[in-house]
């Protein structure tokens, strides 16, 4: 059975995925376009703790700035309202997300709801977003709130990895892996293996982390993944890519008190955020 711990906004998975979100939504090309595949709140609750550690953070921390607004009367921004905080109004935003009670805050806020999905998993067979956050709380297990994958899935397990090698243009992909020996595991990287065939991949592991008393932290490595648009092909430019979520990650990091390093396989050890590129 899947470990289910709630996980508390401004937990360290949030911090990696927000901090390569800040940074990867500059890259969007004029009049592109974002979808948020599981969007959830536009805003959460922010705990005394979290506040203090994000307040404390380093200044190469770029989500600082994008959630100081929200820092200061106690909340954390979602990934979808740091979108639309972040970007021009010429950038369209959709988002989709099983749970319909978010729709009002959607509305508030100028976020169109993508009425195409019935899965968050299904976002990459609509083709046309510039940029695709795939975020689902379980990816290995399954989760009676979002249904994501199983054993008892295998169809839209395949599909989805073929279609994230398909896929032309940016995505980042954010989950919980609790095992990374366990069979579960094994087969992602080995979906992985095949996704890096084709393309660019660039990944960020940051370890459960004790004792901090921030729920969410301590039940699994939060990995992130980003694969840049099929048709990068300056090299200069890659390279500046790679220098800013290299550096992003070290930010988390040094906020989270952990070491950095930059490893060409992972290692999954527990003292260290990991940057690992293909």
């Amino acid at each position: 059975m899947p470990i289910m711990c709630a996980h508390e906004a401004g937990n360290s998975g949030d911090l990696i995925k927000h901090e390569w979100l800040t940074r990867v939504l500059d890259w969007l090309p004029p009049n592109g376009s974002y979808l948020d595949a599981f969007a959830g709140p536009t805003t959460h609750p922010l705990s005394v703790r979290s506040k203090t550690r994000l307040s404390a953070a380093p200044m190469e921390l770029k989500l600082l700035t994008e959630q100081r607004p929200a820092i200061r009367g106690c909340s954390y921004y979602g990934s979808s309202l740091l979108a639309r905080n972040k970007l021009a109004e010429c950038h369209t935003i959709h988002v989709y997300d099983e749970n319909n009670e978010y729709g009002a805050d959607y509305e508030n806020e100028n976020i169109e709801v993508e009425s195409r999905l019935e899965h968050g998993l299904d976002a990459l067979g609509l083709g046309d977003y510039s940029l695709v956050l795939i975020d689902p709380d379980f990816f290995f297990q399954p989760h009676p709130d979002k249904g994501v994958l199983d054993e008892s899935n295998e169809d839209r397990l395949r599909r989805f990895w073929r279609e994230v090698a398909d896929y032309p243009h940016a995505l980042l992909i954010s989950l919980d892996n609790e095992a990374p020996q366990s069979p579960h595991a094994g087969r992602y990287n080995l979906d992985l293996d095949l996704v890096q065939r084709h393309r660019l991949i660039v990944r960020c592991i940051v370890p459960p982390i004790a004792e901090t008393g921030i729920n969410g932290e301590d039940c699994c490595f939060r990995e992130l993944i980003y694969l840049p648009e099929a048709e990068l092909n300056d090299d200069l430019l890659a390279r500046w890519r790679l220098s800013s979520l290299r550096r992003g990650a070290a930010a988390v990091a040094e906020t989270l008190g952990l070491e950095f390093r930059v490893v060409p396989r992972p290692t999954y050890g527990k003292d260290a955020v990991e940057f690992i590129v293909d």
